[in-house]
């Protein structure tokens, strides 16, 4: 009968040695991965900050408008009350939608 201990020795080093590259294989991945995490996140981060700033000058710039009134006041008369056209809050959001798709290009 043969002695199968030095095969099995030389076996299970071999596996050592595929366990050792597929951690250090999965190792690199795990870095890959949050380097292009980080990456996206410095990204993201970058445009909402631009945003922000965005924000700030919209606001900026519409706190400083005054509103038109009409001269007239509609008189009692008059056809039933027409549903209310889009106020100047829906504009400033209209507006920086405009500004940022510039931005973007």
């Amino acid at each position: 009968m043969r002695d199968i201990r030095n095969d099995l020795q030389e076996r299970a080093d071999f596996c050592q040695d595929q366990m050792r590259s597929v951690c250090a294989q999965f190792e690199k991945m795990v870095q890959r991965l949050q380097s292009e995490r980080d990456a996206r996140l410095a990204g993201l981060n970058s445009t909402l900050a631009a945003i922000g700033k965005l924000l700030e000058y919209e606001r900026g710039t519409m706190g400083n408008v005054v509103p038109i009134k009409d001269p007239a006041p509609p008189s009692e008369e008059s056809t039933p009350p027409q549903p209310a056209a889009p106020t100047k809050e829906s504009e400033p959001a209209q507006s920086l939608i405009d500004r940022i798709r510039a931005v973007n290009g």
